[in-house]
């Protein structure tokens, strides 16, 4: 199997997790906490899911690839992730364009570019560890 098609996959199970660890914010403990504080929990859980999810998923499907392969998985998952958000949340969800490039505003606390970090180097970090 292609190096892209295991990556596209892969990342369909990062979607999974982070629609479950969304959803777990808004249902458990987002109603107990102001959202800055909820976000940034989901964020930095997502991150670490992010990490470990990776990690299970080269350990369980090993491949041969290179750190150019890891560089270009970590690039395509943090690519669809983009193009996810902005792309679900505008034009399903109705969030404006303002209200996205919100969640970019470390100085006002939103800890996203956390998770485009975690799933840039993920794969990178983990696939030369194995």
């Amino acid at each position: 199997m292609s190096i892209l098609i295991i990556g596209l996959l892969s990342w369909l199970g990062l979607l999974v997790l982070a629609i479950f660890n969304a959803g777990r914010r808004d249902m458990i403990y987002g109603p107990q906490l102001s959202e800055p504080v909820a976000h940034q929990i989901s964020c930095v859980i997502l991150a670490m899911l992010i990490y470990a999810a990776t990690m299970y998923f080269l350990y369980v499907n090993p491949i041969d690839a290179s750190l150019r392969d890891y560089i270009t998985i970590g690039v395509l998952w943090t690519g669809l992730t983009v193009a996810f958000e902005f792309l679900f949340f505008h034009y399903v969800r109705k969030y404006s364009w303002k209200e996205l490039l919100g969640n970019y505003d470390v100085r006002k606390g939103r800890l996203w570019p956390l998770v485009l970090i975690a799933t840039l180097t993920a794969p990178v970090l983990i696939g030369m560890m194995l």
